[in-house]
């Protein structure tokens, strides 16, 4: 799933490169636009808004469903932030809520779904420290991130660290003004959009 700054949510598949439209999020967010996503294993995507606030919304129907998380104040660490699931184990269920600062660039942090409560876990390293980037999980456990430079890279981070391990320049590959990225049978998928594109993703 991706999303747009014009509220609408569309299903990609893999295979056959598609898009299809699933319908326009009606959050009561006085106006607000979403930002970031990451969805669950059980189809809820968890949406964070321009205003900062985090809303889970289904998939299936779009009904929105506030949370309790309090944004950072703006400027500050993870005022802004990319996101996603990853396993904690290989072929495990209990998955974690990673957080990329695109604040401060600060690095990662774990978002515990509980309390809301935002625990800081390392910056990133080497060429990447202080970089924005969009997250996704494998289902071997592993954090990836695509890592907003020119030209993009993707790269494995380590999730008790945020050490950035084998950076992988994409050739040609920019992010534009909206970016998103995710894991599919053993193939990453970025999604970028540009003025010209109108806010679908392409």
């Amino acid at each position: 799933f991706v999303i747009s700054e014009e509220q609408g949510l569309f299903r990609f598949h893999p295979p056959t490169l598609q898009f299809t439209s699933v319908g326009l999020l009606a959050c009561p967010t006085g106006g607000s636009t979403p930002t970031s996503m990451a969805v669950d294993r059980y189809g809820i995507a968890w949406i964070r808004y321009r205003d900062g606030s985090l809303w889970k919304v289904s998939t299936k129907d779009l009904s929105c469903e506030p949370t309790k998380f309090v944004s950072p104040a703006e400027g500050q660490p993870f005022s802004k932030f990319g996101m996603g699931f990853s396993t904690s184990s290989k072929g495990g269920s209990n998955e974690q809520l990673f957080l990329s600062d695109s604040a401060t660039g600060f690095g990662i942090a774990k978002l515990d779904i509980t309390t809301f409560k935002i625990n800081y876990v390392g910056p990133f390293t080497g060429d990447l420290s202080g970089k924005a980037a969009e997250l996704t999980g494998t289902g071997d456990g592993k954090l990836f991130g695509f890592f907003v430079t020119a030209p993009a890279q993707v790269a494995e981070i380590t999730k008790g660290t945020g050490e950035v391990a084998s950076p992988k320049p994409l050739s040609n590959t920019f992010a534009g003004n909206a970016w998103a990225f995710s894991f599919y049978a053993g193939d990453f998928y970025v999604y970028t959009s540009s003025e010209s594109t109108g806010g679908v993703p392409r």
